[in-house]
């Protein structure tokens, strides 16, 4: 493996958003990391948002394994269930639909806004869960790596999305771990605990990677280790028209989603009192 090195690294602030507590990693590099679009790494024990629609894109919930509290997913695919830690829940919201994420309790994860083809956004909506005991877990000496999604080692995660070439591995780092990264791929590490160090870079809450090599070395920064995220995607090279919950591939389809959404053809969901 030919390691990459760094190509920025941050330390994040978090914000009060409502009843959580949000950072913004992938606002702080302020790099280029299609098709990732937005991360909210969020901890709290109230629900900020309410009911909102989504189109163009997946609104992706990696409920930290760390957690607590559990997450209640609403949407106007049907689905009414609880998800707990160390569970992902991919709402790939295409031509568009309403959810609402719940906390039940303290919980702390990451939402990750991915995008979608233009080919799959006038797709129908479609939703994939795969709980803590679905995900493959390689253990590699003291460390463990979660396959959350993509392969590693042999193993494949359950879940397939439409973006294609999209890997998601939670690290549990207590030495060195060595993780493939296709060539082309944009590619950045979250440290969500510990002491862990990315590309030869120590004390950084996410860093951004180059396209010089074909994977990343993690390392414990401190006597106990860490955690941390990493995330690699095949860059889509498409046009991004965004206004708020759209992701669209141009301007006139931008515009249809807005006026789809409030002629309720995206469903409706009712607040939780």
């Amino acid at each position: 493996m030919q390691p990459r090195s760094a190509l920025r690294a941050v330390s994040v602030n978090t914000q009060p958003v409502g009843g959580f507590m949000i950072a913004r990693p992938l606002a702080a590099l302020g790099v280029d990391v299609d098709p990732f679009l937005l991360v909210d790494w969020f901890k709290g024990d109230r629900d900020p948002f309410g009911p909102h629609p989504h189109a163009g894109f997946s609104a992706v919930t990696w409920h930290l394994p760390s957690s607590t509290g559990r997450i209640r997913n609403r949407d106007t695919l049907g689905d009414d269930s609880f998800f707990g830690p160390g569970s992902l829940h991919w709402f790939e919201a295409a031509h568009g639909a309403v959810h609402n994420e719940v906390p039940d309790g303290v919980v702390e994860g990451l939402q990750i806004f991915v995008n979608l083809p233009h080919r799959e956004k006038h797709g129908e909506p479609r939703a994939y869960r795969a709980t803590a005991a679905d995900i493959p877990v390689v253990a590699l000496d003291e460390s463990r790596v979660r396959v959350v999604v993509g392969a590693f080692e042999g193993r494949a995660s359950p879940v397939v999305p439409r973006t294609p070439e999209v890997g998601l591995l939670d690290v549990d780092v207590h030495g060195e771990v060595r993780l493939p990264i296709p060539r082309g791929h944009s590619a950045f590490v979250i440290v969500t605990s510990g002491e862990v160090e990315v590309a030869g870079v120590a004390g950084a809450d996410a860093v951004a990677l180059k396209d010089d090599g074909d994977g990343v070395i993690l390392r414990p920064a401190g006597r106990s280790g860490g955690h941390a995220v990493l995330l690699h995607g095949r860059p889509l090279k498409e046009p991004v028209f965004a206004s708020g919950p759209f992701v669209m591939g141009n301007r006139d389809d931008l515009f249809d989603a807005m006026v789809r959404y409030r002629r309720g053809e995206m469903g409706h969901l009712d607040a939780i009192d």
